[in-house]
């Protein structure tokens, strides 16, 4: 499954008022617009906020989510999209999030996975760390703890597997970070990445790219 093509976990649900934490230029939040959702952004580049602003039906703000003091209940929906692992306060903004969501309403986060197969194959070099730019890398069961902590009462965590051209992306860009650290990159093709996921994804280990946590209000 796609994040992207799925409106990252949110096909299944009626439009309703959306916010995309670190919504950046605002593609998703635009893409989300045009779906029929009441789009809310918010994100601390103010150039990429700039940008958002130009997009039909899009609300995007400069700051942090706690800055922006939303109304208890206020949204139907908040995304995080490889956010959560560059804030400082990870737990304060599971709270805040459970906060400003409406009962019943969701919290998608999407992050790197600590756990993925391309962290096993290339250790140190493997491109999700991005020192120092993430400050916190998180397991599956690390993020349902901190959901559930939250209060949520409904709190699934699974991981993303990534597609032949996200396997080559993490095989680029790590093999680039091997050749700069003076180490050989493993030899490994894309497509045997991409397998290797999807057959681990399938017998539950979460070892794709990216893990996601879907969590009901």
């Amino acid at each position: 499954m796609s994040f992207l093509t799925d409106n990252r976990y949110l096909s299944d649900m009626p439009p309703g008022r959306l916010l995309d934490v670190g919504c950046g230029t605002g593609a998703y939040v635009a893409w989300m617009a045009r779906e029929g959702w009441d789009a809310h952004g918010i994100d601390f580049d103010a150039d990429a906020v700039a940008t958002a602003r130009r997009y039909p039906g899009v609300d995007a703000r400069v700051g942090d989510l706690a800055s922006q003091k939303y109304p208890d209940d206020h949204f139907d929906a908040v995304v995080l999209s490889n956010v959560i692992e560059h804030l400082l306060d990870p737990q304060g903004v599971f709270d805040e999030c459970r906060r400003i969501l409406a009962p019943g309403g969701r919290l998608v986060m999407i992050t790197p996975n600590v756990d993925a197969l391309g962290h096993k194959l290339f250790g140190p070099d493997w491109r999700g760390l991005e020192p120092p730019r993430h400050l916190f890398l998180f397991p599956g069961d690390v993020l349902e703890k901190m959901g559930r902590k939250a209060g949520f009462k409904k709190v699934d965590v699974f991981s993303s597997p990534g597609s032949r051209s996200a396997a080559e992306y993490v095989l680029d860009q790590s093999t680039k970070v091997a050749q700069a650290n003076g180490r050989a990159a493993p030899r490994v093709s894309a497509g045997q990445i991409a397998l290797q996921e999807r057959a681990l994804d399938l017998l539950g280990l979460k070892r794709g790219e990216w893990v996601v946590l879907v969590a009901t209000k």
